[in-house]
């Protein structure tokens, strides 16, 4: 245990050092509440604070992503400009739809989350919660909080990294580095996960199993819902391309008809 602590002081030093650049002080408590959950649970922050911290962190990992990819932002918009050029405008159209999207995603992104905490209190409540709304969704969302700003070094390393795929030779390289940044990522998301855990366990009084019930339900049930959004989607793509043949015979034999009739 005694090197997992060093390793672990040295990176929460690492993520003090991030922090200390960012302009939203308030990512400092994100942290605190990740190192130490349970006595801030009773205290919760309220509902349009924890809006404004989710559009935070939003701008911050967007500020992150837009410099990591500047290589492909620089190369994709010499391509775009070109085929703008040659094809009169149209890619463009589509850029600006994408870009229209992704606004309108981050916008309503805090939205999602409220439905998704909702849906997260319904269960609780169900299986016997006693906690209220507002301190649930506290919780929840200085969970995720708190597990994005364990990730902030791993966001700094990433920049020179993603820069660093696109010169030859040295691509390769960056993807074998990149994996176990990807990992830890990924460790620091099962720590936000359980964080939440543990704090709806103690917030709604339920047992670790219903605790578990909680979080992974709304999970499973999104997995789903989305499996049956794409399957949607793919049979009416299917059905657009078999009633183009059928259309096509249905057009030939009337024609036919109409040649033969005298």
């Amino acid at each position: 245990m005694g090197d997992f602590d060093n390793w672990k002081d040295k990176y929460l030093g690492y993520v003090d050092k991030v922090i200390s650049y960012i302009p939203y002080r308030r990512v400092a408590e994100w942290k605190a509440f990740g190192l130490d959950p349970l006595p801030k649970v009773s205290k919760p922050e309220g509902i349009l604070q924890r809006i404004k911290d989710l559009y935070a962190m939003l701008a911050i990992r967007l500020v992150f992503t837009f410099v990591s990819m500047l290589p492909v932002l620089v190369i994709g918009g010499a391509l775009v400009l070109l085929y703008s050029i040659i094809l009169f405008g149209i890619p463009l159209i589509f850029v600006a739809a994408a870009l229209g999207i992704m606004v309108l995603s981050w916008i309503l992104s805090p939205v999602f989350t409220l439905l998704y905490c909702l849906v997260e209190y319904a269960i609780a409540k169900l299986l016997g919660g006693k906690g209220d709304y507002n301190t649930h969704f506290n919780a929840a969302v200085a969970s995720s909080l708190a597990a994005f700003s364990f990730e902030l070094p791993l966001l700094a390393v990433y920049i020179p990294v993603a820069w660093l795929t696109f010169v030859p030779c040295l691509g390769y390289l960056m993807m074998f580095i990149s994996f176990p940044i990807s990992l830890l990522m990924m460790a620091i998301g099962l720590y936000g996960i359980y964080l939440r855990f543990i704090c709806i366990r103690q917030l709604h009084d339920l047992t670790s199993g219903k605790s578990a019930a909680v979080v992974i339900l709304p999970i499973v049930l999104i997995f789903i819902l989305m499996l049956v959004l794409i399957l949607l989607f793919y049979a009416s793509i299917f059905a657009f391309m078999l009633s183009l043949p059928m259309a096509a015979a249905g057009a030939a034999v009337g024609a036919g008809a109409g040649g033969a009739s005298p």
